[in-house]
């Protein structure tokens, strides 16, 4: 991944003038991203760049919905809160979308082992073996 491209694509996606700022969402989201990955990449992956500064993005969109939820005021009736919402929702399938795109890439976290108790000798009532059956 080049985090110049990622800063490019954050910038294109948060209407940011500057990333300065703005660059803890971008690291972290870059982590993230890598922390993601089944193995180390050997190759350039543009699908990685676009899930991370969409992250970046969906990161940067929450902290500001989080200040506009203390800072609320209403124009008329609608509150600007309701807009925020709405932002964050988008960011949030704008992710999901490079996700999907991704996703060959990606640990898969939807799937999971559960450990599962082992007999060596088999329950007879599993088997269909009924001793009161044999008795007779």
């Amino acid at each position: 991944m080049h985090p110049e491209k990622i800063r490019e694509l954050y910038i294109y996606f948060s209407q940011s003038e500057s990333v300065q700022s703005e660059e803890t969402f971008i690291e972290m989201a870059i982590e993230t991203v890598r922390n993601s990955l089944r193995k180390p990449l050997t190759t350039h992956e543009p699908s990685l760049e676009l899930l991370a500064a969409a992250l970046a993005n969906l990161y940067r969109t929450k902290a500001i919905a989080n200040h506009d939820k203390i800072t609320c005021t209403y124009a008329g009736s609608i509150s600007q809160n309701t807009n925020a919402e709405q932002q964050v929702a988008l960011a949030k399938e704008i992710v999901s979308e490079y996700r999907a795109l991704a996703s060959p890439l990606l640990k898969d976290t939807e799937f999971f082992f559960l450990p599962c108790p082992y007999h060596e000798k088999e329950d007879d009532s599993i088997a269909g073996n009924n001793n009161a059956d044999n008795e007779n």
